[in-house]
């Protein structure tokens, strides 16, 4: 049997449907784009228009910004986007919206009210999980913002950011789930109430600043801590080869010792055997020759100072 367009669609489809659940939302993104960048011929797909309108939510969720695909000069000649794009209106003011919120003058109520008035539509539509996604990840897209604008805020400020109805505890919660995350690098520092004079003072809440923490900073401490340890490492092996050198010139020289006691004690024992057999050669002792070979002698005198 023939693989139809149809059945193109549907893979790439439940496909982007499969990753979207396994949070893998770049490839999902892609997955749905296919069915959008497939040609088409009079009416298009109900399953090309579910599959941008999944694709807005899902660049929500993973960028926080989405794409217009309606707005470039090549896809507005694709009419499968252009007619997702008049099909999904209630998608485009929550996307927008949703964008907003990110932006300096950060406004996050209007995303509720949006989500309220839409969520009926959302709802029949079968995207209502995945708005609610969104939402639930946008305080985490407003955090990643802040990394980009300050160094060190509150944690009472950071929440105020996040939204009105957001508490300091809950903020603080969602900063430590980040980092526990690796999404952010941030620490939060818990420093008691003080007055002008820097003294401590009883009875007011502390002031829980968090000090987002630059990559490039990070590294080039983590290098330069990583540089001190293998300064470390080479001291620490020089000394070891050093130690090493010394117990060897000290085998060396014992080595030596008793060499020169053998020495001497063979010297000895040729002067022994040259005064109980004196040869021919007046004064000298032969030793060790054999038939063939060239004769060794060794003085053997009388006075030889061997001691």
């Amino acid at each position: 049997m023939p693989i139809s367009v149809e059945d193109v669609l549907k893979y790439h489809y439940y496909g982007g449907m499969l990753l979207t659940g396994l949070k893998q939302h770049e490839r999902a993104m892609e997955m749905f784009y296919f069915n959008l960048s497939i040609p088409t011929r009079g009416a298009i797909s109900a399953i090309q228009i579910e599959s941008y309108r999944k694709l807005l939510l899902t660049s929500l969720i993973h960028t926080g910004q989405t794409t217009n695909y309606a707005g470039s000069k090549s896809d507005r000649n694709n009419p499968a986007i252009t007619a997702s794009h008049t099909a999904s209106e209630p998608y485009h003011l929550f996307a927008k919206a949703y964008a907003a919120s990110l932006s300096a003058s950060s406004d996050s109520t209007r995303v509720d009210k949006l989500l309220a008035t839409h969520a009926a539509h959302f709802e029949a539509t079968e995207n209502l999980g995945l708005v609610r996604q969104a939402m639930s990840v946008l305080r985490a897209h407003t955090v990643r913002r802040l990394t980009n604008t300050y160094i060190t805020i509150s944690v009472r400020e950071l929440a105020k950011t996040m939204g009105s109805d957001v508490t300091k505890d809950e903020a603080e919660r969602i900063i430590v789930q980040m980092v526990a995350a690796g999404k952010i690098k941030a620490r939060i520092e818990h420093a008691a109430p003080c007055n002008e004079e820097g003294m401590a003072v009883d009875g007011q809440e502390s002031e829980d600043m968090v000090e987002f923490v630059d990559e490039d900073d990070e590294e080039a401490g983590e290098a330069g801590a990583t540089g001190e340890v293998l300064d470390q490492i080479k001291a620490a092996a020089a000394a070891n080869v050093a130690e090493v050198l010394a117990q060897k010139i000290k085998q060396a020289l014992a080595a030596g010792e008793r060499v020169k006691e053998a020495e001497k004690g063979v010297l000895l024992s040729y002067a022994k055997t040259a005064r109980a057999h004196p040869q021919s050669r007046e004064g000298s002792m032969f030793l060790g020759s054999t038939p063939g070979t060239s004769s060794m002698y060794v003085t053997a005198d009388e006075d030889m100072d061997l001691s």
